[in-house]
């Protein structure tokens, strides 16, 4: 793994890399792209990591790399929406999780080398490569319900748009993430339901991620 930091100065954004890269396998990129300065308007700081975002990729050496996914953190994803970029074929996720910086917003994101992606229906992403394929989903979210109900139905829609493309829960899925508002209050519900769905299936999922995001 080789780590490094690119500073955009005239952007105010430093990227924190790391990219494995090993002979015969697939290069991968991480990057932590953040504000070093926050006194301007939100709309401003989601502009300046944009354009250090195709900064990056224009890179020498990140050119035979593809952005497969990002994952943005923001203050408040109701105002903040509409500040992503259109046209993309990546699968983008947006978490209310405001940075600890003050900044309105943090960017990660990955890429691959030698992949082709596809933007599929209701935000899905296919990353294909040579000998396989990543099938990413992003922004499900059910607001109806309880908070056990609302994580049956997200697993259900996962479950079908899986079966769209072959894939399953049982066959193929290694760890699942999920965000949760108040985790302290909405825990039990949502790992009853998620317990309810992974003791039925079985599939190779040995552990979930619960990530908290906050008001």
């Amino acid at each position: 793994m080789n780590y490094s930091v690119m500073r955009y100065d005239d952007l105010s954004v430093k990227a924190t890399c790391s990219i494995y890269r090993k002979p015969n396998q697939a290069t991968v990129l991480h990057a932590i792209l953040e504000l070093t300065g926050t006194a301007f308007p939100a709309e401003n700081q989601f502009d300046c990591l944009h354009q250090a975002i195709s900064r990056i990729f224009s890179d020498a050496s990140f050119r035979d790399i593809t952005l497969v996914w990002k994952r943005y953190f923001v203050s408040d994803v109701v105002n903040q929406a509409e500040y992503l970029p259109s046209g993309g074929h990546e699968a983008v996720s947006l978490v209310q999780q405001p940075p600890l910086s003050g900044a309105k917003v943090v960017v990660w994101l990955c890429g691959m080398e030698n992949v082709g992606v596809e933007e599929t229906y209701g935000n899905g992403t296919l990353v294909k490569r040579p000998h396989f394929s990543h099938v990413f989903h992003t922004q499900m979210h059910e607001q109806k319900g309880t908070v056990e109900q609302q994580t049956k139905s997200v697993f259900d829609a996962y479950r079908s748009y899986l079966s769209e493309h072959n894939v399953s829960l049982e066959s193929n899925c290694i760890r699942t993430w999920l965000f949760v508002k108040d985790l302290d209050r909405q825990y039990a519900g949502m790992a009853i339901a998620r317990e309810n769905v992974f003791r039925k299936r079985k599939p190779h999922a040995t552990n979930t991620l619960y990530c908290q995001y906050g008001d």
